[in-house]
């Protein structure tokens, strides 16, 4: 976004700093409100999938631990997104309609770079697919705490 940055660089103990300013590109005709909300959107859309891929890496060293359990090593895959791979690369739902963890990684990264293509105002099918994805996750997440509770 544009605006004033201090950028910090610490190196052999010392730290050095330096304001800069960053301008939109003059060709963007876009308002900044909307440039605001496209940011803000690509924001939670990076936040999501980082999130999806801590939890599947949890997941995955979960499994480690109930190894000889069967249906926990099952429910921990599915949820985990670590069966056979559909559509764009995305993981096979985890079951009860709730998605895996690595279905919901590249779901969210494909919200993002749709939003990060262009300096332009994001789509309503953009801002609805990312509310069905973090309505998606929430219902994966509960599912995911539930399980942890079994474990433990």
């Amino acid at each position: 976004m544009p605006g004033v940055y201090t950028v910090r660089l610490k190196a052999n103990g010392k730290v050095y700093m330096q304001q800069l300013t960053v301008r939109m590109d003059p060709r963007v005709k876009t308002p900044l409100a909307a440039l605001q909300q496209q940011h803000d959107l690509a924001l939670q859309a990076y936040h999501g999938r980082e999130q999806a891929m801590a939890s599947m890496e949890k997941a995955h060293a979960l499994r480690a631990k109930v190894a000889g359990n069967a249906a926990l090593e099952a429910q921990l895959a599915a949820l985990e997104g670590s069966g056979g791979r559909r559509g764009r690369g995305g993981a096979a739902p985890a079951g009860n309609g709730v998605h895996s963890f690595s279905q919901l990684a590249n779901d969210f990264a494909g919200i993002f770079g749709i939003l990060e293509e262009a300096d332009m105002p994001p789509t309503e099918q953009t801002i609805s697919d990312l509310q069905t994805t973090i309505k998606a996750a929430a219902a994966t997440n509960a599912a995911w705490q539930q399980l942890q509770k079994q474990v433990q």
